[in-house]
Formats: C-alpha cells, structure tokens, sequence
C-alpha cells in the first residue's frame, strides 16, 4: 500500500496541499451547521461556468452514474436529476463510478 511505504514527511507533503480543498467543499458539514447538500453526494468536482454558475459532480448515487448539482453563489446548492455521465464506454461498468473529476473546455457549451 502506498501510504505505508513512504516516510512520515512524505505523507504530510502529500496530504497538507489537500486539506483547503477538502475543507472548504460546501457540502461538508461543520459543527452546529446544515448541509449545503443534504444528499449523499460524495466526492464532488467543482467548476464555475461563464456568468457565475457552479457545478458539482458527485460519486455515483441517487440512482446517476455521476450526479450534477448547481448552485449560484456556491453555498446554497441543488441536486439535478440529470445523469452526468449519461453514456459509458464499451469498456465501463454501468456502475461503479467513484470520484469525478471534471474540467470546462471553453469550446464546448455546458447544459
């Protein structure tokens, strides 16, 4: 396992670049707070379009491959009941999808 074969030193320079990402996801509860997203909806991928909108992509679950939330200001969020990854590769289980990672190419209209 890869964490068990790196020195103490290396795993803190691995994991401290993390910690802001982590700690600033909108739908990670704080004590005495309310979610953002009261759904389950791990892992989420964040991108700003063009005019302001957010998107989020979230770890398969409420019945998506990838789940899609959008918010305006980036603290009160939706779910969408669209599939964010609405065709899978030959290759691809129909299920099984952790993690999303998501980018905006700028040549390419979003929704």
């Amino acid at each position: 396992m890869f964490f068990n074969s790196v020195s103490p030193a290396t795993f803190v320079a691995f994991i401290l670049p993390l910690l802001p990402g982590v700690l600033g996801s909108p739908v990670l509860k704080r004590s005495g707070s309310k979610l953002a997203l009261d759904n389950d909806f791990p892992d989420p991928s964040f991108i700003n379009v063009p005019g302001g909108k957010w998107y989020a992509f979230g770890t398969e679950g409420n019945g998506k491959r990838v789940q899609v939330a959008e918010s305006d200001d980036f603290t009160s969020w939706a779910l969408l009941n669209i599939e964010g990854l609405p065709k899978v590769a030959a290759w691809e289980e129909d299920a099984m999808h952790f993690a999303p990672d998501v980018i905006r190419r700028v040549n390419l209209k979003f929704l």
